[in-house]
């Protein structure tokens, strides 16, 4: 079964609820990061393929995110490393700059096992 198609290189599975994010490339109407509830009570069936749920246009210029254990989305823009968690934030709030370390393009991002760690690519 198909449920996406056209999607960005970076998607990451979120443990609780079970749940694969990815970037959904919609051209004109926006991109958008989705959520795909993978979990064995979700199991496709012609009668009810899954569906992705939208949960935040990504930042602009952006594709590539990390998640942290408690399903929190960590993405880059420029030098700034923003924060979104779906069931609390509304919009990505930032959490760090980098700028002061010359780092003013961050293009790829990855967070340890133990979310204690960030490592950013300039």
């Amino acid at each position: 079964v198909t449920v996406a198609s056209n999607i960005g290189r970076c998607f990451r599975f979120i443990s609780y609820p079970a749940q694969l994010v990815f970037l959904q490339k919609n051209g004109e109407s926006g991109d958008m990061l989705m959520s795909l509830e993978i979990g064995y009570s979700a199991a496709p069936n012609n009668n009810n393929p899954r569906q992705a749920k939208p949960l935040i246009a990504p930042l602009p210029g952006s594709q590539d995110f990390a998640a942290l254990s408690d399903g929190t989305l960590i993405m880059a823009s420029g030098s700034r490393l923003y924060k979104f968690k779906p069931a609390k934030d509304k919009e990505w709030v930032p959490i760090a700059d980098f700028s002061g370390y010359q780092l003013n393009t961050i293009t790829r991002l990855e967070v340890n096992r133990d979310n204690n760690r960030i490592i950013v690519v300039n």
